[in-house]
C-alpha cells in the first residue's frame, strides 16, 4: 500500500501531466486538421458553381471545375440522350448540388448552411433553359452576410428564397453534360414577382434591401429592423397614412391593406424612409410627408413635402445618403392626373418642385436609377402610343419610349397588331449589373392567345434603347 502511494506521489504528477500534453496536442492536431481542410474547401458562388451529370442523372464532378477527363466515364451516344434531358430534372440537380457544397462538415460556419431543401421549380421558358427555383436553407451562422447575395426572406429561422436561372446545358462528348448557370437573377430582376403573395412574406421580406433591413406589422404599427430582426423600432407616424394604398395601385386584397405601398419606403443598412400622408382619411387631412432615420431607428425626422391631400399615387426613392426624388400623382379622374416631382439633396430635410410628368395621364408605376435617369409608366389608354416614358436630366424633360414592335404568331391572323396587344409597360427593374428589364403585358380583357403573356425587353445602355427578348408567362411561377 505504501509503495502503491509512493508510486502515485512521484509518478501521478507526470503522468496527468503528460495526458493533458497529449489532450492539448490532440485538440491542435484536431484544430489544424479541420483548418485545413477548411481551407481547402471552395465553395462556388451560385454564377459559378457547375455540375457534370451521366446518362442516368448521377452526378459526376460536383467540385464546380472540370476535373472529368474525357473517356473517364464511357462514351455513349451523347446527342440524343442530352436533348432529352427534363429541364425540371436538370434544375433540381444542379440546386441541390449547389446547396450540399455548403453541408459538408468542414465548410466555414460563415458559408455553412443546414436543412436545405429545394421546394418548387418551375419551367418560365424552355427554348433558353430558364427556370424558377424556390429553396429553403438554414444558416448555421446568423450574423453571416455571405448569404446577402441570395436575396431572400427569413421565416422562423429559415431563408426563404427564389432565383430565376437560365442553365447551360453543355455536351462534353465524354458521355457526360456539363451544368452550370448562364445567368442568375431575383424574380423582380426578371420582371415576375412571386414572393409578396401571403400576409407572412408581406411581413418578412424587403424588395429593395437584403433580408438584414426590412419592415413588419405588429399591432398595425410598423416596425423596421437594421439586423435582422435583433432588435425592431416603431416608426412613430400614423399607421393608417402608412398603410394607406394609392388608389391607382389597382389592389384592393386584403393582403395590400396589410402592407406598406411597394415604392414608398426605402431602407438600408443605415437609412430608413417613409413617405405617407396626402389624404385625408376619417375627415382629417395629412400633408404628404416623409419620414425617415439616418441613425438606424434612433432618431426620427419628419419633413413635409407638399400641401397634397389627394394623392393617388406616391414614390420615394433615396438614391444616396444626400438624393432623393419624389412622384407624387393626385387629382385623380377616370385615366386624367395631374403630377409633381420633388428632389432632395440634403438627405430628406427639404424637398423642392423641380418639375411634373410629361402626361396628365394615370401613373401606375415610377423608377429611378440615378439623380438623372428615371422612368414612369402610365395606365393603358386607347389614345396612347406609350405607356413609358424616360427622363435622362433628372426629371426636367421626359421622352416616349416607343419599343420594337415583333411579329405575332400566324395562327392568330391579321386582325392584330403587336402595338395594339402588348401595351401595358411595367416599371423597368434593373439587376446588380446594371442592366435593365422591362415587361409589357397586354391590355385588360385581351383576346390575344394567351391573355397572360407578356414581352420582355432588356437595356444594356441604362434605358436609352431597347432590345426585344422573348415573350413569356407571367403567371407560369404562381
Amino acid at each position: 500500500m505504501k509503495l502503491m502511494k509512493g508510486f502515485i506521489s512521484r509518478y501521478g504528477i507526470r503522468i496527468l501531466a503528460a495526458a493533458g500534453f497529449i489532450a492539448v496536442v490532440a485538440l491542435i492536431t484536431y484544430y489544424e486538421y479541420g483548418r485545413i481542410h477548411q481551407n481547402d474547401t471552395q465553395i462556388k458562388s451560385q454564377y459559378t458553381f457547375g455540375i457534370r451529370i451521366d446518362k442516368d442523372l448521377n452526378v459526376i464532378d460536383d467540385a464546380g471545375g472540370s476535373d472529368v477527363q474525357p473517356g473517364a466515364v464511357a462514351a455513349k451516344e451523347s446527342d440524343d440522350w442530352i436533348d432529352s434531358l427534363s429541364l425540371l430534372d436538370v434544375s433540381r440537380i444542379w440546386m441541390t448540388a449547389y446547396l450540399n457544397q455548403m453541408q459538408g462538415r468542414f465548410v466555414p460556419s460563415v458559408k455553412a448552411v443546414k436543412n436545405a431543401s429545394v421546394n418548387d421549380i418551375n419551367v418560365i421558358n424552355s427554348n433558353d433553359n430558364t427556370v424558377i427555383i424556390g429553396f429553403t436553407a438554414e444558416a448555421y451562422n446568423k450574423e453571416s452576410d455571405y448569404f446577402d447575395s441570395w436575396k431572400g426572406y427569413v421565416s422562423n429561422g429559415r431563408m426563404i428564397c427564389e432565383w430565376v436561372v437560365r442553365l447551360n446545358i453543355e455536351d462534353m462528348y465524354d458521355g457526360t453534360a456539363r451544368i452550370s448557370a448562364a445567368s442568375v437573377q431575383m424574380p423582380e430582376e426578371y420582371g415576375i414577382k412571386t414572393y409578396v403573395t401571403d400576409q407572412a412574406a408581406l411581413q418578412q421580406s424587403t424588395k429593395d434591401s437584403s433580408n438584414l433591413y426590412r419592415y413588419q406589422l405588429v399591432d398595425d404599427k410598423v416596425q423596421v429592423t437594421f439586423d435582422g430582426g435583433e432588435k425592431w423600432t416603431t416608426v412613430p407616424a400614423e399607421s393608417a397614412y402608412l398603410l394607406h394604398s394609392y388608389s391607382n395601385k389597382d389592389d384592393s386584397s386584403e393582403a395590400s391593406k396589410k402592407a406598406v405601398d411597394e415604392g414608398i419606403y426605402v431602407i438600408d443598412s443605415q437609412n430608413a424612409a417613409f413617405l405617407y400622408g396626402g389624404v385625408a382619411i376619417g375627415g382629417k387631412s395629412v400633408p404628404l410627408t416623409v419620414i425617415f432615420t439616418k441613425d438606424k431607428g434612433e432618431h426620427w425626422t419628419s419633413s413635409q413635402v407638399a400641401e397634397l391631400t389627394d394623392v393617388s399615387f406616391a414614390y420615394i426613392n433615396m438614391l444616396s445618403d444626400n438624393d432623393g426624388v419624389i412622384v407624387a400623382g393626385y387629382s385623380k379622374s377616370q385615366n386624367m392626373q395631374g403630377s409633381q416631382i420633388y428632389k432632395t439633396t440634403d438627405g430628406g430635410e427639404n424637398w423642392r418642385l423641380v418639375g411634373t410628368t410629361p402626361i396628365a395621364k394615370a401613373i401606375v408605376g415610377a423608377k429611378f436609377i440615378s439623380t438623372s435617369t428615371g422612368f414612369i409608366t402610365y395606365k393603358y389608354d386607347s389614345d396612347m402610343a406609350t405607356t413609358l416614358y424616360a427622363t435622362f436630366d433628372g426629371g426636367g424633360t421626359f421622352s416616349a419610349v416607343m419599343l420594337e414592335e415583333q411579329q405575332l404568331s400566324d395562327n392568330v391572323g391579321g386582325t392584330y397588331q403587336w402595338n395594339r396587344v402588348f401595351v401595358q409597360a411595367n416599371t423597368p427593374v434593373q439587376d446588380s449589373s446594371g442592366k435593365l428589364s422591362l415587361l409589357v403585358t397586354q391590355a385588360a380583357g385581351s383576346t390575344y392567345n394567351n391573355p397572360t403573356l407578356a414581352a420582355r425587353y432588356v437595356s444594356d445602355d441604362g434605358g436609352v434603347t431597347w432590345k426585344y427578348i422573348e415573350q413569356i408567362d407571367t403567371k407560369t411561377s404562381k
